[in-house]
């Protein structure tokens, strides 16, 4: 049964959300693995309360899994999902492609092939060797929503194993769908303000209002929290000791 809700006197028809696909996709795939049936259809009850019975879709098996996927429908409410920026780093950039290969079992032994979101038109395949590089440069030809990253500079680093293309920009992707290998891409001075731009006009809200973030500040904070951690866990009398080679026998 669909339901409805007014907002500017308009009826507007709900949908629902991307944890409740998650949620009736894992559903599913645990029934039918647990079971060896097939379930052409879910039911699941939102938190809201919301009974929802959600089609079942490409589902494919192996002797040890199962998977499943679950249409998304945002429904007519402008504070769905729908246009909501989506951004992949490393792993999750992968994901966000057509198909995940290892033909070598170079991370999973027996799987060789996954479907990826197909939010980005690209294939990930994973080799034996390692990429793990520094890297830098300036966004270009960045289009879509976050278009006004395109000249600034960005810095830091890849480790992965699979490849999707020979050679990947630094940002790929348009319209509200982005990905990137670059570990610590939002870290560049201006970038994650260009970025918080792009959705304070999205959303018709003053960027200005925000305030201001010292980045650097912020990440000294969480270092010395950590330390202070690993003191509190640690003799650090003995790790001195260590770090010195006092007592050694010579």
């Amino acid at each position: 049964m669909e339901e409805y809700v007014i907002k500017d006197g308009k009826k507007l028809r709900l949908g629902y959300t991307t944890g409740s696909c998650a949620a009736a996709a894992a559903k599913a795939a645990a029934w039918m693995l647990l079971t060896g049936g097939k379930m052409p259809a879910i039911d699941l009850l939102t938190p809201k309360g919301v009974a929802l019975t959600l089609d079942v879709l490409e589902i494919t098996r192996t002797p040890d899994t199962v998977s499943c996927a679950i249409r998304k429908d945002s429904g007519d409410d402008p504070d769905a999902t729908r246009g909501t920026l989506v951004f992949g780093v490393c792993g999750g950039y992968q994901m966000l492609g057509s198909a995940v290969s290892d033909p070598d079992g170079v991370e999973a032994a027996g799987v060789t092939q996954l479907r990826g979101m197909g939010l980005l038109p690209m294939e990930t395949v994973f080799h034996g060797e390692k990429v793990q590089t520094q890297t830098r440069g300036r966004f270009s030809g960045v289009k879509g929503l976050l278009s006004g990253l395109n000249g600034l500079a960005y810095e830091g680093y890849e480790i992965h194993m699979g490849r999707s293309e020979e050679k990947m920009p630094a940002l790929a992707g348009e319209g509200n769908v982005y990905g990137s290998y670059v570990h610590g891409i939002f870290d560049a001075p201006g970038v994650t303000d260009a970025i918080l731009k792009a959705l304070c006009e999205k959303r018709g809200v003053d960027f200005a209002a925000l305030g201001s973030f010292d980045l650097r500040a912020y990440k000294e904070r969480q270092y010395d929290l950590l330390a202070d951690a690993v003191r509190a866990g640690l003799d650090m009398d003995f790790v001195y000791r260590v770090l010195r080679r006092e007592g050694e026998q010579r």
